[in-house]
């Protein structure tokens, strides 16, 4: 029972732990210094080079002094860089790393994604874009709200999809992606457990705020323990989704799967992918909660970022990896 007790207060610890100062002020827009600690895929080898299909790249610590930055839960790619959203409603936009530090421009979400000054109800967990109009989505738990906004400050529309009423409040819209044909697909984390529940994916054909839009409700396919954190679409149309486990005994590990959407899908079908890579033991692990796409001339490039918690024994890691498929 005591190492029953030990291993609980362990998960409180990491999951409430948090600056006092994270999400509880709006955050004025301003450019903030972030350090950058080159890091190896793995501590304890010179020469791991590859995580399954994935060849690394590249990866770094990153470290910044102000008290909201961190808790990386979401990403995608901005302006020739990454912009990356927190788990207490930051924003942050950053060129690709480059050297020994990088300037990056932090703020909050717009108003009216989330309700200011309250940090749980200001949990942004996914974020999905489209490149041509420069619209945004981000998904909320707590709240199971979407929200969409245009430009840097553009004021947020939100809607509560009563398709998303029932969902677990701490376990809501994870991962979104919207496709380049139009779909937007939103990931439910579902039971933190595991206890058989399924995860939900609703598939909409157009705008997920757009309330005529009726979505298919299809079925996440998961490695056991593992829940969906983060998607993204690959150059080929098909779609990358990262699932986490953690445990006070295992700690982290991230799997990525590539899978298909097609173009019709039926009410609880079952969406399978193929494992492609893992991070575990002896690769570096942490809280991977980002993933983002971008291209380098004709290679893939795959970007992982971790949620530090804003907790001193996790890191904030940005990750680079080219996809060998």
């Amino acid at each position: 029972m005591r190492r029953i007790g030990l291993a609980l207060l362990f998960c409180v610890l990491l999951f409430c732990a948090s600056s006092a100062k994270v999400g509880q002020m709006p955050i004025a827009p301003q450019w903030i210094r972030i350090a950058l600690e080159p890091t190896k895929l793995s501590k304890d080898s010179n020469h791991l080079r590859q995580a399954g299909k994935l060849l690394y790249l590249a990866g770094w610590t990153m470290r910044s002094g102000h008290p909201d930055f961190g808790g990386w839960s979401a990403m995608v790619p901005h302006k020739g860089g990454l912009r990356l959203i927190s788990d207490a409603g930051a924003m942050l936009d950053i060129p690709l790393p480059s050297g020994s530090a990088i300037t990056g421009k932090l703020s909050e979400v717009p108003k009216g994604c989330g309700f200011h000054w309250i940090k749980e109800k200001q949990d942004t967990e996914s974020l999905t874009v489209d490149p041509v109009s420069g619209q945004s989505w981000i998904g909320l738990e707590n709240t199971n709200l979407l929200c969409r906004f245009s430009g840097e400050r553009g004021r947020a529309t939100s809607i509560a999809r009563p398709e998303m009423k029932n969902w677990q409040i701490t376990y809501g819209p994870e991962a979104m992606v919207r496709l380049r044909d139009g779909r937007m697909l939103v990931f439910a984390e579902a039971d933190p457990d595991d206890s058989g529940q399924l995860t939900p994916v609703l598939i909409f054909k157009g705008d997920s705020l757009n309330p005529a839009i009726k979505p298919v409700t299809a079925i996440l396919d998961r490695p056991r323990g593992y829940l969906p954190v983060d998607a993204a679409q690959l150059p080929d149309g098909r779609l990358l989704v990262l699932y986490r486990l953690f445990s006070a005994r295992q700690w982290f590990r991230n799997r990525l799967y590539i899978m298909d959407i097609p173009k019709a899908v039926r009410p609880g079908m079952l969406l399978k992918g193929k494992e492609i890579a893992r991070l575990e033991a002896p690769t570096l692990v942490d809280n991977f909660e980002a993933l983002a796409v971008t291209q380098e001339k004709r290679r893939t490039i795959i970007w992982l970022a971790s949620d530090d918690n804003f907790w001193p024994l996790q890191q904030s890691y940005l990750l680079k990896f080219a996809l060998k498929d």
